[in-house]
């Protein structure tokens, strides 16, 4: 967020978010907060979003103050794609970072057998060489055809932050 400024979006990845919750949590209670997380991440408007996922906070809190807390920091971030106006289809895709994670662990297999960085300018050499070889083994995104409302989205809520600064 410094480096990027307090305006820039950031989504959180809801899967890792969720784990992170159930680990504070007896197990009785995982298969009720995974339902209450789906529930108020799957809402329409951003707002209603936040608001059960204070509710499900507050449940938390009566249960285990770790797990509240767990929730409360960047429970903002996890509900991004859906300040975003996303369609259902694209909030599914964009929830989580399994896109990125993938093309990191792509990029960690193919640089293990380097055992000796020279300099920079071999790590920016390697590091071109190796994401075009992973971005042979990508997929297309998911809905790749509705990015378009991506745009659109990020474009509303850039706009709204400049008519308020």
């Amino acid at each position: 967020m410094q480096r990027f400024g307090s305006k820039t979006l950031i989504q959180r990845c809801r899967l890792h978010k969720e784990r992170n919750i159930r680990s504070y949590l007896p197990k009785k209670y995982h298969k009720l907060l995974g339902m209450k997380l789906r529930a108020a991440w799957g809402m329409t408007r951003h707002e209603d979003a936040v608001t059960e996922l204070l509710k499900v906070r507050n449940w938390l809190a009566e249960i285990s103050q770790a797990a509240a807390s767990s929730l409360q920091e960047g429970l903002e971030e996890t509900v991004t794609v859906n300040r975003l106006s996303l369609p259902d289809d694209l909030r599914r895709v964009f929830a989580s970072t399994n896109m990125i994670e993938s093309c990191f662990s792509l990029t960690g297999d193919l640089c293990r057998n380097v055992k000796r960085w020279r300099n920079a300018n071999m790590a920016w050499r390697w590091a071109g060489a190796v994401l075009l070889e992973a971005e042979k083994r990508f997929y297309k995104v998911k809905h790749y055809r509705q990015m378009p409302l991506l745009l659109k989205g990020l474009k509303e809520v850039v706009d709204s932050q400049h008519a308020v600064a």
